[in-house]
């Protein structure tokens, strides 16, 4: 899923020529974050590579004009004030191409899936429990000011890459947003721990039941909508505060910014969506 984000989001957070290298090497970051979860072995990385290649191919001819499309549209509501509801509904559109890609991606899953062996599975967990640790140095270590400090300066930083260097309305809006905020840290953490277990526990069954290809999709998909859509009512009704907040927080944010930080934003978007154009090889 971080792989499928980074497809996302590297048209809305770096340079032009960094988005396009990255775009361009796409394919090898995919294998080799791939490989650092559940250490690809020789038989399956010619085909593994071959299935990244065919779906960044896809990616490249049928998302990346979407991308675009996107990106105009939101180029042109930057230009006035924006509601929360039009700041969630860019959201939905990020998430209908989410769907889009997850679909494409399941028969590589699926393929995937029952050939991971358990000793990959056992490299799948301790790699977790890596990044849990940094996820609990960065949000559970500390005091609650401590992380909502680090939220404030991670949301100036995204914020000053569309709007330039914020001024102290703007930083205000941010704080603010973060003070109202009912996001919960420890309830994040507990449903992290449950997502990455089902995860577990999702392909061992895959491959101590040895499933076929349709009950390995049915169970595929089960986890995934799990993952989006939390079983327990607490994590997920912090989800989507979480979002809820997000949204009211870009809103204002934006509506607090100058004239002139809008129309950089908005060149910033259309220059994205010359890049996602030039990248799928659409002129114009």
């Amino acid at each position: 899923m971080r792989i499928i984000g980074l497809a996302v989001v590297v048209l809305a957070v770096s340079s032009c020529s960094a988005i396009k290298l990255g775009y361009n090497q796409l394919p090898d970051i995919t294998y080799w974050w791939l490989d650092g979860y559940v250490d690809v072995r020789e038989p399956q990385t010619a085909r593994l590579r071959e299935e990244i290649t065919t779906l960044h191919a896809w990616h490249r001819q049928t998302e990346l004009p979407r991308y675009a499309s996107l990106l105009d549209n939101l180029a042109l509501l930057a230009a006035g004030p924006v509601t929360p509801e039009q700041s969630c509904a860019a959201f939905d559109d990020l998430r209908t191409r989410f769907t889009a890609l997850t679909t494409r991606l399941e028969p590589a899953a699926v393929w995937l899936a029952q050939q991971l062996t358990p000793e990959q599975l056992a490299h799948l967990k301790r790699r977790q429990a890596e990044n849990d640790q940094k996820w609990r140095k960065q949000w559970l270590d500390g005091t609650p000011a401590d992380a909502a400090e680090r939220r404030i300066e991670m949301s100036i930083d995204r914020s000053e890459d569309f709007y330039g260097a914020l001024q102290a309305p703007q930083r205000a809006a941010v704080r603010a947003t973060i003070a109202q905020s009912r996001y919960n840290p420890r309830i994040a953490w507990a449903e992290r721990q449950r997502r990455q277990q089902d995860l577990l526990q999702t392909l061992a069954q895959v491959r101590s039941s040895g499933m076929n290809d349709a009950q390995t999709l049915a169970a595929l998909r089960g986890w995934l909508d799990r993952a989006l859509n939390p079983p327990d009512p607490v994590h997920r009704d912090n989800a989507r505060n979480t979002l809820r907040e997000g949204c009211e927080g870009a809103a204002r944010l934006h509506n607090s910014t100058t004239a002139e930080q809008r129309d950089r934003a908005a060149r910033r978007l259309k220059a994205y969506a010359r890049d996602a154009r030039e990248l799928a090889g659409i002129d114009g």
